[in-house]
């Protein structure tokens, strides 16, 4: 995931200051899908198409933000599956329980999950039984968040 998203930085599409990553100016737009109503979940509402405003990129977070398509099945226990696309507000903090993506390994290799900390340690857990934890010492020169996930979407 490391080297794709290096490519989007040679290409300009992704901006890179520091450590963090954020969409480049050419590719933001101030247009975003128009919020046009309500719909139920559970027993049917009814149908009233009234604008209540746009869905925009930036609503997710202060500016930034980028996405990544997710490869596997890890986190299906959080309704997370292959082929979406999870929305990331670049940063190096995180508190238990933040949904992250994460660099692990000398390889640089990126993976969502939740993340934990206790014990001396770092854990990033998986909503799928079939996974194992992936655990770290804060020490490991191979381990940084690339930020919070903010936001997930997926294409029918």
């Amino acid at each position: 995931m490391a080297q794709h998203l290096d490519a989007l930085v040679q290409k300009g599409f992704l901006l890179r200051e520091g450590r963090k990553l954020m969409p480049a100016p050419v590719i933001r737009r101030d247009r975003g899908v128009p919020i046009v109503g309500r719909v139920a979940a559970g027993r049917p509402i009814a149908a009233i198409e009234h604008l209540e405003g746009q869905l925009e990129w930036d609503s997710l977070g202060p500016g930034g933000a980028f996405a990544v398509r997710v490869i596997g099945d890890s986190m299906t226990g959080e309704g997370i599956l292959e082929g979406d696309y999870a929305v990331v507000q670049p940063g190096e903090e995180a508190q238990n329980g933040d949904l992250v993506v994460a660099y692990v390994g000398e390889d640089q290799e990126a993976t969502v999950k939740r993340f934990h900390r206790g014990g001396g340690a770092l854990e990033l857990r998986p909503a799928n039984p079939s996974y194992r934890p992936i655990r770290v010492l804060p020490s490991d020169p191979h381990f940084r968040l690339a930020g919070r996930v903010v936001g997930i979407v997926r294409r029918f």
